[in-house]
């Protein structure tokens, strides 16, 4: 009765850690994705989004069944507000990288853009190393792993704010356009944001280790 018991919170378990490893590959193949749209021609981009798109769907998804299994579950592998937190901030690095998918798409973004190109750089940075922590959640076995990988979100994220930075000085000394202006920052900070989640997940991943150890 005791292995059976045993058995059976170990797969309950299994449950949340595969949705978990599911959204952080997702995310890290949109990062991908996302790069490799600033890098096609615009009459090309939309491809990419679309490819997007099905992937923060399948996201949403994904996070909507992990929260109808923690309601239904009494217990979880974490702290209940540790994976509510953490299945939030996955959840949003598809959304933003989606949402910034949707907006290079619609302006017809130059893929020339410096700016654009850095912060793609640093999303797929942040998104691959979120990955790599989230996959060890699951045994917790290797800590050190996890926190490197910790390390290198927050050295993207950090990354990332200096390349806004950048980004947003350059456009205010070099462009007349006002709306060439807003477009552009309005597509630097839905960039930006996707670091900022993903450094937002990698702070509830480390509030876990933690509370594990």
């Amino acid at each position: 009765m005791l292995e059976f018991i045993k058995g059976f919170f170990v797969s309950k378990d299994k449950v949340f850690f595969d949705i978990f490893d599911e959204v952080s590959a997702n995310n890290s193949i949109m990062g991908k994705e996302l790069v490799e749209m600033v890098k096609a021609d615009m009459d090309m981009q939309s491809s990419w989004l679309e490819k997007i798109q099905v992937l923060e769907y399948e996201n949403k998804n994904l996070i909507r069944k992990l929260f109808g299994e923690l309601d239904r579950n009494f217990l979880a592998p974490f702290d209940r507000e540790d994976m509510h937190g953490l299945a939030k901030s996955l959840e949003m690095v598809g959304h933003f990288i989606y949402g910034a998918a949707k907006k290079i798409n619609f302006y017809k973004i130059d893929s020339s853009n410096h700016g654009i190109q850095s912060l793609t750089n640093c999303i797929h940075m942040s998104t691959k190393a979120l990955q790599e922590a989230v996959n060890e959640l699951r045994t917790l076995r290797n800590i050190k792993s996890i926190v490197e990988a910790c390390i290198k979100v927050n050295s993207a994220e950090n990354m990332a704010d200096d390349a806004y930075d950048v980004a947003i000085e350059d456009l205010f000394e070099h462009e007349e356009d006002a709306k060439e202006v807003i477009k552009m920052r309005e597509i630097y900070q839905i960039m930006e944001l996707v670091c900022d989640q993903c450094e937002s997940a990698a702070d509830v991943i480390e509030s876990i280790i933690v509370k594990s150890t």
